[in-house]
């Protein structure tokens, strides 16, 4: 229920009615396992040090860019729709 909650972006009532539980179930549950994957996971690191990212770089992006830290992947790919909702599914 909470993957579908944060990686479809499902509404409570939707989630409620897929799991055959009520709204108040659906979002207690959300908060709660939130919660619980906040603390559990919460501790952990990120981002890891210059020396891992370092020791992990090729040779051939060393030399090149031998100062990064982060690559941030920002690729959008563009996809035709047809514009009556009908055809979309």
């Amino acid at each position: 229920m909470w993957l579908c909650k944060v990686r479809l972006g499902l509404f409570d009532q939707d989630l409620a009615v897929r799991f055959n539980v009520s709204v108040s179930t659906v979002s207690r549950t959300i908060i709660t396992w939130s919660n619980f994957l906040y603390f559990t996971l919460g501790c952990l690191p990120l981002w890891p040090n210059r020396s891992q990212i370092s020791k992990m770089m090729p040779a051939s992006f060393k030399d090149s860019f031998s100062s990064v830290r982060v690559i941030i992947d920002c690729t959008e790919i563009k996809t035709q729709t047809p514009s009556p909702l009908v055809l979309h599914s």
